[in-house]
Parts: C-alpha cells; sequence; structure tokens
C-alpha cells in the first residue's frame, strides 16, 4: 500500500467514526505522519517502506460523550475493527477504547472531559509500496 493510499483509507476511518456521532474533525487537528520502518535489528530499509500516524479530535460536550463513544465503537466495528479494549464510563471518568482493524490498523479512541473533545489516532504497521521488491537482510 503506498503512502496516499494509507493516508486516504486512515482519513476514511477516522471521518466515518466522527461523523457516526454528528461530529466533524476540529480543523488544525488533523496531523499526519511518516516513518521509516525500524528492523529487529535496527536496520533501515532503502526500500520505501513506511509507518503511518494520524491524528484528530471532535468537541464532544461532556454528557454526550459516553453516546459519542458508543456510536464511534459501533462505525468502527461496520468498517471491520475488532476492539481489543474498551474502558466504559462506569470504569473510569476518560472513555478509551482501542481497537484493529483490516490491513492491521490500529484505532485508539479517548474522550477527554475537562477539554469537551474525543481524540482519535491511527497507527499502521510497516507497509511497503506496490510494485517494490523488498530489501532483504
Amino acid at each position: 500500500m503506498g503512502k496516499s493510499e494509507a493516508r486516504a483509507l486512515a482519513e476514511d476511518v477516522i471521518e466515518s467514526a466522527v461523523v457516526s456521532h454528528g461530529g466533524k474533525i476540529s480543523p488544525g487537528f488533523d496531523n499526519l505522519f511518516f516513518y521509516r520502518c525500524v528492523g529487529e535489528r535496527y536496520e533501515l530499509a532503502e526500500d520505501g517502506r513506511f509507518s503511518m500516524s494520524y491524528y484528530g479530535r471532535t468537541e464532544v460536550s461532556p454528557e454526550s460523550q459516553a453516546a459519542a463513544m458508543r456510536q464511534i465503537r459501533r462505525a468502527l466495528a461496520r468498517r471491520g475493527f475488532h476492539v481489543e479494549r474498551d474502558v466504559p464510563p462506569e470504569v473510569a471518568r476518560e472513555i478509551s477504547l482501542q481497537a484493529e482493524g483490516p490491513h492491521r490498523f490500529s484505532v485508539s479512541v479517548e474522550s477527554d472531559e475537562n477539554e469537551g473533545v474525543v481524540r482519535f489516532s491511527l497507527q499502521t504497521p510497516c507497509l511497503l509500496p506496490p510494485g517494490v521488491k523488498q530489501e532483504e537482510f
């Protein structure tokens, strides 16, 4: 998967989760970062491998955060994500979930009552652009 495809997929996943509760990504709070992949023996390949992190947030009033998180959870499940960790409002003041999905993308969602926001982050595994021969070590 190339960088533009990974970016489009990440933005689509996060946008669909945000829209599920009637929200929108807060302008100026969406960030995208690409990183070179580091091997288990700290080697750096020159074949274009990369991993990506995408961050965003949406404004949600404290009294609406529990309902928003339930809708976000369902939206991620519809996209093929499996929730691996879910901290409901009955357990902690800050609601959070961690989900793994297609292409081994990982999504974290956390509420912040004090700021009135829900934060999202999406991380990819190491991805190799299409048509590129993987470098061997």
